[in-house]
């Protein structure tokens, strides 16, 4: 039985959080014991033409879209086509990490819980949007992680990517395709993309920058673009809205059955609820913790029910969704910003009020905590000191096999620093190091230029990837002028 619960107290709370959060619009979808309760959306999907948020906005849900991809890999183990710990390499045989011993071992299920023994790696994909799946697969040989198999739960995109392209080669389809038809379709939801370009196409929100804290601008939020990141779709890309999402957690709640149509057996739904990497961490509240991994869900508990919860987010959006199954309760939260802890506070507040609990203050204590969070320190300069070589000498391009160019130009008064498809704006740091910013992330490295026994820029190391040494890109030869 449902209870008792005020929707419009529920909408009110909503509109009250984008004024206190200062988001422009927020997806709302809530369901309990298999009716949807709310599916609506509040505030401006475009701030600029005064476009009003509707239930069919299409809102990127980043990494909560991991867990689409753990049920279309369910029902390809239902129909035969996947097992879940077969190694990859019987159904791929060019895969391969960079540890050859993983290679040979690695299952879907390692894929799928962040157990495989990938680092991250992020930027061998953020950089190359270009790049095919199966390219980016390919590259993993690469890739560098001091991690062994089924030791360490580490995040890792790379690593649904990897799954998706399993999925297309054992179909002989495409991960898209077979998400189509397997999932989004069996579920009428028939608003959802997995292409930026399809969702440009359609009824979408604008993403936003991050809020601006000083100057005449204060309070505001600029407009960006939309991040071009199909290639890796199957890690966190589902372009959804509310009345859409209903449907997913309404799947969610049944046991893999919608409306009487089975769309994934209910003990492989349960699999991808179930811990495969154990961990111990808390969560954002002492009443949250969590114990582990499934796919495409963290699980824990929350106020000592059975909690199963994923965040997302990816530029100019930010998602939450969380799941107490026990208690028949579903809610999920998204917004066009993504320096933002808003979703969280809105599907935990609606949880407890679904619970019959007395709702903890969530944006108080997550703002209170943003604004507690200390700055990184400045990283040292040198004073007084001046690069080895004329700028000229540093310009050229530069080669990782995983990462792949780094091109790097001789500006009037500093170098340009392009990764891939990147721009990374650069400023000189000493001696032979820049520092090189991205943006997007608020994060920033030093590059710095190696010199051979002749006296030549032979290469650059930028650290990337925090749990090994820094990438090094070797110079390409360039061509003697005549």
């Amino acid at each position: 039985m449902i209870s008792m619960v005020d929707l419009d107290e529920l909408r009110e709370h909503a509109t009250a959080e984008l004024e206190r959060w200062q988001v422009p619009a927020l997806e709302l979808t809530v369901v309990q014991n298999g009716e949807t309760l709310l599916a609506e959306a509040f505030g401006l999907r475009n701030v600029e033409q005064n476009l009003p948020a509707t239930p069919t906005s299409l809102f990127h849900h980043g990494s909560t879209g991991k867990a689409f991809t753990g049920v279309l890999a369910g029902t390809l183990v239902d129909a035969g086509l996947l097992e879940w710990d077969r190694p990859v390499r019987e159904y791929l045989p060019d895969f391969r990490f960079h540890d050859a011993a993983i290679s040979d071992r690695v299952t879907l299920r390692d894929l799928l819980s962040h157990r495989s023994g990938l680092a991250r790696h992020e930027f061998a994909w953020l950089a190359n949007p270009s790049l095919s799946r199966a390219e980016l697969v390919r590259r993993l040989r690469y890739l560098e992680s001091p991690l062994d198999l089924r030791t360490t739960f580490s995040y890792s995109n790379l690593a649904y990517v990897t799954a998706g392209h399993l999925i297309g080669t054992v179909t002989n389809s495409t991960w898209e395709t077979q998400m189509r038809e397997r999932v989004l379709d069996p579920l009428r939801m028939e608003h959802t993309v997995t292409s930026v370009d399809e969702a440009q196409a359609r009824e979408h929100a604008q993403p936003y920058g991050p809020l601006v804290t000083e100057g005449l601008e204060d309070g505001t939020r600029r407009p960006i673009p939309w991040r071009r990141s199909d290639q890796i779709a199957p890690a966190g890309q589902m372009i959804s809205c509310a009345v859409d999402m209903a449907q997913w957690l309404r799947l969610q709640l049944g046991d893999g059955e919608l409306d009487g149509t089975r769309i994934i057996s209910a003990e492989a739904l349960d699999r991808t609820k179930r811990i495969s990497t154990p961990l111990d961490a808390p969560g954002q509240d002492p009443d949250i913790h969590f114990y582990g991994y499934g796919f495409g869900w963290m699980i824990g508990t929350y106020r000592g029910r059975r909690l199963v919860w994923h965040n997302g987010g990816i530029d100019g959006f930010k998602t939450d969704i969380v799941l107490l199954p026990d208690d028949g309760i579903a809610v999920s939260a998204s917004c066009n910003a993504l320096d933002t802890n808003m979703p969280l506070a809105v599907v935990f507040h609606v949880a407890d009020v679904l619970l019959g609990a007395e709702p903890k203050p969530w944006s108080e204590n997550l703002l209170a905590a943003q604004r507690d969070q200390p700055k990184p320190p400045e990283p040292a300069v040198v004073t007084d000191t001046q690069p080895a070589h004329p700028l000229s000498d540093y310009a050229g391009t530069y080669e990782h096999p995983g990462y792949g160019t780094l091109q790097v130009e001789a500006g009037v008064s500093d170098l340009e620093v392009r990764l891939g498809e990147l721009d990374l704006p650069a400023r000189y740091r000493h001696f032979e190091t820049w520092t090189v910013d991205y943006p997007p992330l608020e994060e920033s490295w030093p590059l710095t230029f190696l010199t051979d026994t002749d006296g030549k820029v032979s290469a650059v190391e930028v650290p990337l990837e925090d749990s090994i040494k820094p990438i090094r890109f070797e110079a390409v030869a360039r061509e003697t002028e005549e």
